[in-house]
């Protein structure tokens, strides 16, 4: 997923339990996270409590991930941290 705001960053998840946050200019990676399972989808979202929209100059870079675990996590795409977790769902988690 290519950042909203035209930052130069690209967002991957694969079925190997990694998300990683690339950066477009260099092709390399400058984060990587690891899930316990595969990561199914990857989305670009505003910091909670962040009042700038996209596109603006001054954002908050986080990121969504769902995958087979079942939950759904947001990423701080900056530091590589799971800010928040989202449990409970039965089965894998394959949209968002």
């Amino acid at each position: 997923a290519f950042h909203p705001a035209g930052q130069p960053l690209v967002a991957t998840g694969s079925l190997d339990g990694l998300l990683i946050i690339w950066d477009a200019n260099t092709s390399s990676p400058r984060i990587v996270c690891r899930h316990p399972r595969g990561v199914i989808r990857v989305q670009w979202a505003l910091a909670a409590g962040s009042s700038h929209p996209p596109g603006s100059a001054v954002h908050d870079l986080s990121i969504y991930t769902c995958g087979l675990d079942g939950r759904v996590r947001l990423w701080d795409a900056r530091s590589g941290n799971c800010d928040k977790e989202f449990q409970g769902f039965v089965k894998s988690v394959l949209d968002m």
